[in-house]
């Protein structure tokens, strides 16, 4: 379960920009994770895309944390900021992987 993950901020872009709005999200921390390897462990890293309300992910607005390693409640404090082209409505998707190999 990813614990803590906000949204900081959203503000208007540059003037004469249009409906261009820049959004930064904080990836904070995750606890209680299922382990994915043989040692009750996993290597998670979050990752964090926008996807229009039609459900189509915006490639160009996607982000990964770096991968924590052997552990179930990882860190990371890592900080993103959408926002390279105009878009009025959309929904911010999160998710956590293990980077088993």
């Amino acid at each position: 379960m990813l614990n803590r993950f906000k949204s900081v901020d959203r503000t208007p872009g540059p003037k004469g920009s249009g409906d261009r709005r820049l959004l930064t999200v904080e990836v904070i921390e995750a606890r209680n994770l299922t382990a994915a390897s043989k040692n009750g462990k996993s290597d998670p890293a979050a990752m964090v895309s926008l996807t229009d309300l039609g459900g189509r992910e915006i490639k160009k607005e996607a982000y990964s944390t770096k991968i924590k390693k052997d552990t179930l409640a990882p860190v990371w404090n890592e900080t993103f900021t959408f926002g390279r082209f105009s878009f009025v409505r959309y929904r911010c998707n999160y998710q956590v992987l293990s980077h088993e190999f």
